[in-house]
């Protein structure tokens, strides 16, 4: 059982369980609690200006490679070409955030759903430069709370990103690619269009990793495994 169509991709390469059925089931989100908080009052929560543009960047370490940190960088140095990049500002959780071309604000580490939830709903844009990973649980967050996602093709990422309402698949490890992608959801300033893109986000994670679909998903395979092996 895979949580994403990568990894299933993955186990019918391997040598060892290729002979093996493989069955995608996405993982449950934590729907309940990360929710859609109105980007003005996430703002006045967290004590930001209300009147600038925010990306989001969280990572446990950013001196991991595979969490595409140095990419990153070179994106914002390029991002600043375009005309969306007046008035932005960055915004860091986890790690100890490093230098940037923009003006910053650094959260640490958060271990509350509920400011995690602030942190993200004041963000116009998340950015999601992992080299490598599965199904990560940033993203889904992010998704939950209304804000769209720059990433790029690893793990379930296209999956999630599938709607272009919920943002944009970058070429791999292409920081130029991955700047446009920010840009292209910045330079959105209609407050209609900006809601009905946070409604769309929540509704995309909502369908794919329900918990209930999930639980019954297991439930089904697991009694079809049953049923084969004593018929």
């Amino acid at each position: 059982i895979c949580p994403s169509n990568w990894l299933a991709d993955k186990v019918r390469q391997s040598s060892l369980l290729r002979h093996l059925k493989t069955v995608v089931i996405p993982n449950p989100a934590p729907l309940s609690e990360f929710q859609l908080v109105n980007k003005r009052v996430a703002r006045l929560r967290l004590g930001l200006p209300i009147n600038k543009k925010y990306i989001l960047f969280g990572a446990d370490s950013v001196s991991n490679k595979r969490k595409g940190g140095s990419i990153l960088l070179e994106s914002l140095r390029r991002f600043g070409k375009y005309s969306s990049a007046a008035n932005v500002q960055i915004l860091f959780f986890g790690d100890n955030p490093f230098e940037v071309p923009f003006p910053s604000h650094a959260f640490g580490k958060v271990s509350s759903s509920e400011q995690l939830s602030l942190i993200y709903s004041a963000a116009d844009v998340f950015a999601f430069p992992s080299l490598e990973d599965n199904s990560p649980l940033t993203v889904m967050e992010a998704l939950l709370c209304g804000t769209p996602v720059v990433g790029f093709p690893v793990g379930n990422v296209p999956e999630l990103l599938s709607d272009p309402s919920c943002g944009s698949i970058a070429k791999y490890a292409d920081a130029e690619d991955f700047a446009a992608g920010l840009a292209s959801i910045l330079s959105e300033t209609d407050n209609i269009s900006t809601l009905r893109r946070s409604i769309k986000c929540r509704q995309v994670v909502k369908c794919l990793h329900d918990p209930l679909l999930s639980a019954h998903a297991h439930l089904n395979l697991y009694n079809s495994v049953l049923q084969s092996r004593t018929s």
